[in-house]
């Protein structure tokens, strides 16, 4: 996030949350109001369990998360505005297992994964959104789920009185195409009068049965570890006879459209997709010769973390 935008960003969520303005406490008109761009029909689609954890971007002063943090195992918010982060932790103080934080969700480093990750009206604030969609990915744990909600209204400013903030608009189309470079699945899509609501699912499992997710070359990528990166271009000049620059040691998963090299290459990869399937597992073919071999030589047995 731009330094100068960001500053603005935090004095704008801090002047209303210093005003006063708590949507946790808002009349059940102003409610129902907000319930067209995240109500009832959003927040079932996060299948929140005791089971689960769950991660909130643009956690605000609790609006959402006093619905959904009672339904977790634990829960984390995070917001850009420290005065709004302070409400949220008055607000949700008597729901156990909270962390709320007041950071930058693109630089914080959050040190763990989550089963549900949602978002609701925070990402017209995102600049960079393919960069807001890759780190979300990364942050979910395999087969969570991404709920995210944006506004349809294409302005460039939202203003509270005579405060005004720039914004930058999502436009659904970019919205899906970010959702699938990023590596998620997009599972449903569908609108609400004010916002349209995005449901995508994480599997990291390739064709094969290869966890991308604990591969070296996709851990290099998401962490942008150079070390790992060497690692990884060691392990395929020894094994494959293949010298791999560094800077082609890139990948976001074998389902994402930002692929090894060799992965592109994978037959099991071409062949589920020529066939229309999801995994070789479901092949009426399945095990065949061919993949039977490769599963036991190499299919989470080398190259992994």
């Amino acid at each position: 996030m731009d330094g100068k935008y960001k500053q603005e960003l935090i004095r704008y969520y801090d002047f209303l949350s210093e005003d006063g303005c708590d949507p946790v406490y808002d009349p059940p008109i102003l409610r129902e109001h907000m319930n067209k761009w995240d109500g009832g029909e959003f927040l079932a689609k996060l299948r929140l369990t005791k089971e689960k954890s769950a991660l909130e971007i643009g956690v605000g002063t609790g609006r959402l998360a006093i619905q959904t943090a009672p339904l977790c195992g634990s829960f984390a918010g995070i917001d850009i505005s420290p005065k709004t982060i302070e409400r949220a932790k008055t607000n949700l103080k008597n729901i156990p297992n909270v962390k709320l934080i007041s950071g930058d969700f693109l630089t914080y480093d959050f040190g763990r994964t989550f089963d549900v990750i949602y978002s609701s009206l925070t990402f017209m604030h995102i600049e960079r959104k393919t960069e807001a969609f890759i780190k979300a990915a990364s942050l979910l744990n395999d087969g969570g789920i991404f709920v995210l909600s944006t506004d349809k209204n294409q302005g460039g400013f939202i203003d509270y009185g005579e405060l005004r903030i720039s914004v930058f608009p999502d436009k659904p189309e970019e919205t899906e195409a970010d959702i699938t470079y990023s590596g998620l699945k997009l599972e449903e899509r569908f609108e609400t009068e004010f916002a349209h609501i995005f449901v995508a699912r994480k599997n990291n499992f390739c064709w094969c049965g290869h966890d991308c997710s604990k591969c070296v070359t996709y851990a290099a990528t998401i962490r942008n570890d150079d070390a790992l990166r060497e690692k990884s271009r060691a392990f395929y000049k020894e094994q494959f006879g293949r010298e791999i620059p560094a800077e082609e040691i890139v990948c976001r998963g074998g389902r994402s459209v930002r692929i090894f090299t060799l992965c592109l290459e994978c037959p099991f990869r071409n062949c589920g997709i020529g066939r229309g399937i999801e995994s070789c597992r479901i092949c009426p073919e399945y095990p065949c010769p061919d993949l039977k071999d490769y599963q036991e030589k190499y299919v989470n047995k080398c190259n992994m973390i």
